[in-house]
Formats: structure tokens, C-alpha cells, sequence
């Protein structure tokens, strides 16, 4: 559990590093004019982008670890496992598209892959809350 819970929070640390990014980024989009302007957005807009493959990582690890090590029954962790897959492969895709990065669309098919450890990770909450021990 704490393995899980662990990465997950590095999953968390390294959102908010692609999220502060992103941010940077749209304030030095707004300066184009600015001194160094674009090798500073061209370094942050790096540091987002791997930040958010580093979370995607750390989120499917996070569900292999749980699904592997939480008590849970059987089919609740195979189903974990096969959302770990499905995570590893929306964080995979974008690489399938080089250096010109992924479309729309396929941006649109990593997040609907996400859905499944998203999923998951809703039932365990629910089944935790409902839980006699969860107090």
C-alpha cells in the first residue's frame, strides 16, 4: 500500500510540474518580444512534456503496485492490471508520433485510454468507503 500510495504522489508532484509548465509556457506566449524568449519557452515546454509522461508512468506503476499488492479479490485485480496496460499504452502513444507530436485525435485516444485506471481507481475508493475498516 504505501508503494502505491508512494507513486501516486509522484504521479501528483509531477502533474503539478507539467501544469506549472503549461503555465510558463502561456505567459511566455504572451511575451514573444522578450529577451530569450523562445529558448526559455523551448526548455519549459520540454520539462512539460516529459513531466507529463513521468506522471503517466508513475500512474500506471502505481496501479500495477496496487493491483498487485492491495487485498483485493481476484477479479478486481486482474482488472487493475489490464487498466495498468491500457495506462502504459496512453503514455506510449504519443511516442509512436516522433518529433511532430500527436494529433488531436490521437491526443484524444491517450485520454479515453486513461479512462480505464481512472475507473479503477474509482471502484477502489468506492469499495474503501463502503468498507467497515475505512474509518
Amino acid at each position: 500500500m504505501t508503494l502505491a500510495g508512494g507513486l501516486l504522489a509522484g504521479a501528483g508532484l509531477a502533474g503539478l510540474l507539467h501544469d506549472a509548465g503549461n503555465l510558463a509556457l502561456t505567459q511566455l506566449a504572451a511575451r514573444p518580444a522578450a529577451p530569450a524568449a523562445a529558448t526559455v519557452a523551448l526548455a519549459v515546454l520540454f520539462t512539460a512534456k516529459w513531466a507529463v509522461n513521468l506522471a503517466g508512468l508513475l500512474w500506471v506503476a502505481a496501479t500495477a503496485a496496487g493491483a498487485a499488492g492491495l487485498p483485493m479479490p481476484a477479479g478486481l485485480r486482474v482488472t487493475g492490471m489490464i487498466a495498468a496496460l491500457s495506462g502504459l499504452a496512453a503514455v506510449v502513444l504519443p511516442w509512436t508520433t516522433g518529433t511532430a507530436g500527436p494529433t488531436g485525435t490521437l491526443e484524444q485516444l491517450g485520454y479515453a485510454l486513461h479512462l480505464p485506471v481512472m475507473i479503477w481507481y474509482g471502484v477502489l475508493g468506492w469499495r474503501y468507503l463502503r468498507s467497515p475498516y475505512a474509518a
